[in-house]
């Protein structure tokens, strides 16, 4: 393994020509003498390929492999892989391709054969696929990620993406403190100073509007219950995000968001938004993340003071490797507050809520953007609610178990689709009040506990018409079935949305 990351640290830094001329062996001459005696050996043929590719002399190391390699298939288990990497150092970059995708289909140094995939696929132009095998690379030899990150540092500095550039080159030079890599990284920032200094402070915005089919926001009589009216809204959104700090090990974000929405036709359903939020990152390990998000909502309905939220989600972030994605392992506790009071205790809503659940993340088969992500969540929601004078104790105490699948997929010119579904089971602790006061209109004395079974999905499809400017379209439909009528609706919601960040 040695042997494979030398030889190619020696051919990147020679591609990159960051080194300096080879040193001559002095027994290269004693190793062809003895192969004219024994042409037919193939340990001296190996060697031979061997050393032409230390002295620098890939084309004829490539054509001494490719006989190697016809001759005797299976009597080195790295055959394959030299043979794709001494093609990729002659120039032969399409050729290295098919050789190399072999190596990497027979197990034959997997991790070397995707970083020189990388390499054969930077030469070709083909950049995006270049960076995903130096992922899958170093996915496979952690060794082989500060050759990565020097290579992409180093194009990046070219493209004059100086942020980026000096992100990875530092990280390049810290995972090699003492070596060639280190030297490389920080004689490059030497020589070419980076021009601007990372950036801070970004700012966004957004505008939408969106014809809903069935407005559901809470109301004043019966919190909760949906109103099966119809209505258009205008949304308009603002905010910014400040990285107060960010090093390869640790982050911490802030920012603030403000939303506000205003129907056409139902004035009393307007409502707004203001949201600070935080965001703290920690690399505990190589593989493994903590992150620490924290959001407060104060909202406003119709101009007038409605709820008061705080939530806390710890989360660990686990990396699995190029196919099994990134494992997300999450908890949340939120407080939520009420500004106006029940009519009835048990219809108290102000609580707490807890939660925990997984959700991986993994690539999808359609392109290097391409993702998907499945999980599922259970929480306990417990209100400060107290029995009423008829008996009715807790409306909304409830446990909820829901499962989500979600998919990104590049499309062509640049589009973009996004499809999601949620589905949700709430069983709700108590003998349901609205159900007693509202069953079939009138009412009745029969005793129940809420269930409902919630379908949610939304299919989108985006594009960006400029560089900080995206465009979207998405239709969403949501059922709720519930065993209390007035909990019971389908509701369609046809958006576009036209977002931009700065």
């Amino acid at each position: 393994m040695w042997t494979v990351l030398v030889l190619s640290f020696s051919a990147l830094v020679n591609s990159l020509g960051w080194a300096g001329e080879m040193p001559e062996d002095p027994e290269f001459a004693q190793l062809e003498s003895a192969l004219s005696a024994h042409p037919d050996d193939p340990d001296l043929i190996w060697a031979k390929a061997m050393a032409l590719s230390k002295l620098g002399r890939p084309k004829e190391a490539a054509a001494a492999f490719e006989v190697f390699v016809a001759r005797w298939p299976n009597r080195r288990p790295d055959g394959i892989f030299q043979l794709g990497r001494a093609l990729h150092e002659a120039g032969r970059y399409e050729e290295a391709l098919k050789v190399l995708a072999r190596a990497v289909d027979e197990g034959s140094e997997p991790g070397p054969a995707h970083f020189y995939r990388g390499l054969a696929l930077r030469a070709l132009g083909r950049t995006r696929e270049a960076s995903g095998a130096f992922a899958v690379a170093h996915w496979y030899e952690p060794e082989l990620k500060a050759q990565a990150l020097l290579i992409e540092g180093l194009d990046s500095l070219a493209r004059r993406e100086d942020e980026q550039a000096r992100r990875m080159l530092m990280e390049a030079a810290s995972l090699d403190e003492t070596g060639e890599i280190a030297r490389v990284a920080k004689e490059a920032l030497a020589k070419q100073p980076l021009r601007d200094t990372p950036r801070r402070l970004s700012l966004f915005a957004s505008a939408g509007f969106e014809s809903d089919s069935n407005v559901t926001l809470e109301s004043d009589q019966l919190p909760g219950s949906t109103t099966s009216e119809d209505d258009s809204k205008w949304l308009l959104g603002a905010g910014f995000r400040y990285q107060a700090f960010k090093t390869p090990e640790a982050g911490l974000a802030l920012g603030y968001r403000f939303n506000r929405s205003e129907h056409e036709d139902l004035e009393g359903f307007d409502s707004v938004n203001h949201m600070p939020f935080m965001t703290a990152t920690w690399r505990v390990k190589p593989r493994v993340s903590l992150q620490f998000d924290g959001l407060y909502v104060a909202s406003l309905l119709n101009t007038e003071r409605y709820s008061r939220s705080l939530t806390g989600q710890p989360s660990v972030l686990i990396e699995l490797g190029p196919r099994a994605g990134v494992l997300r392992i999450h908890g949340e506790l939120t407080r939520r507050g009420y500004i106006d009071e029940a009519v009835f205790s048990s219809l108290e809503r102000s609580g707490l809520t807890m939660s925990g659940g997984l959700t991986q993340y993994f690539a999808l088969p359609f392109g290097k953007d391409a993702f998907g992500a499945l999980g599922g969540s259970f929480s306990k929601t417990r209100t400060g609610a107290s029995t009423d004078l008829l008996g009715f104790r807790g409306d909304y105490d409830r446990e909820r178990s829901s499962a989500l699948a979600r998919a990104i997929v590049p499309l062509p010119r640049d589009f973009k689709l996004t499809a999601a579904i949620t589905v949700s089971r709430e069983m709700y602790d108590n003998d349901n009040l609205v159900h007693s006061l509202t069953d079939e209109g009138v009412g009745t004395f029969d005793r129940m506990r809420r269930r409902d079974t919630i379908f949610d999905s939304r299919l989108g499809i985006s594009f960006k018409p400029r560089k900080y400017i995206e465009m979207e379209f998405a239709w969403r439909y949501s059922q709720q079935i519930s065993n209390v009528d007035t909990y019971d609706y389908e509701r369609h919601v046809l958006g576009v949305y036209l977002k931009t960040e700065l």
